[in-house]
Parts: structure tokens; C-alpha cells; sequence
């Protein structure tokens, strides 16, 4: 390699490798957020929950699975635990499983909350109580 091509990568090398080191990211500031859903006291298993951020903040959606207690925790992309911090538009799909293989599994029902969720920095809970919304088309 000459001087003079070395001259001329070696600025290009650096500058990269100092946006590397720099900590720059497009991943948005993330609030934890876990919570319940339920049908009145009766827990919701069975459901996806998806937070997607609106306004400015749009991007990528954050979403979760409730176990048998109904209660979710959102994970963003790449596996990285929570929510972007911010208000999130919220749909929550429930899925019928059976195990009874002579029957036909229902299509999934969707439910919209009429309410956005506010997701700050730090830890989140948010409930959702599904008593009293009416199922949205999917």
C-alpha cells in the first residue's frame, strides 16, 4: 500500500470505526412494560398484544403473549425488553386453541381499546380489562 493511498483510507477507517464506537443507535429510549388482561376477573390467555407507537415516535411495534394468569411482557426488535417510551396505539388479538382436532378452530378476535398507551422510562404496568369492548374485524 502506498502512503498516499494509506493517506486517503486511513481518515475513512477512523471516521468508521468511531461511529461504531459511538454508541449511536436506531433503537428509541424502551419503557418495561408488563401487565394483565383480563374479561372482567377472568384472566385472558391466549393473547397477542402489540404496542406500535404513534406520531413522531412511529416505528417498530412492541409485542407480547399472556400466559395462563393473563399477565404479558413486551419485547421489542431484536429481542430487547420493552415498549418505545411514548404513546402506542394498542390491539389485542386472542386465539382460540383447541386440541380437539374435529372441530374448526374460530377465527382470532381482535380488540382495539379505545385508549392509547403512555409508555415512560423505567417500569410500566398496564392492565387492560376487556369487559365491555365489543371484538373489532380483523
Amino acid at each position: 500500500m502506498t502512503a498516499r493511498t494509506f493517506c486517503c483510507i486511513s481518515p475513512l477507517f477512523v471516521s468508521l470505526v468511531l461511529m461504531g464506537c459511538s454508541g449511536a443507535s436506531d433503537t428509541p429510549d424502551l419503557g418495561q412494560v408488563t401487565g394483565v388482561i383480563t374479561k372482567g376477573t377472568t384472566p385472558v390467555t391466549n393473547a397477542t398484544i402489540v404496542f406500535t407507537p404513534e406520531g413522531e415516535k412511529s416505528g417498530a411495534a412492541a409485542t407480547g403473549r399472556t400466559n395462563d394468569q393473563g399477565e404479558y411482557s413486551l419485547t421489542y426488535t431484536g429481542g430487547l425488553k420493552g415498549a418505545p417510551v411514548g404513546m402506542s396505539k394498542v390491539k389485542i388479538v386472542i386465539e382460540e386453541l383447541s386440541t380437539d382436532e374435529s372441530k374448526p378452530v374460530p377465527p382470532p378476535v381482535m380488540y382495539l381499546p379505545e385508549k392509547s398507551a403512555a409508555v415512560i422510562s423505567g417500569e410500566n404496568v398496564i392492565n387492560f380489562d376487556l369487559a365491555g369492548i365489543k371484538p373489532k374485524a380483523e
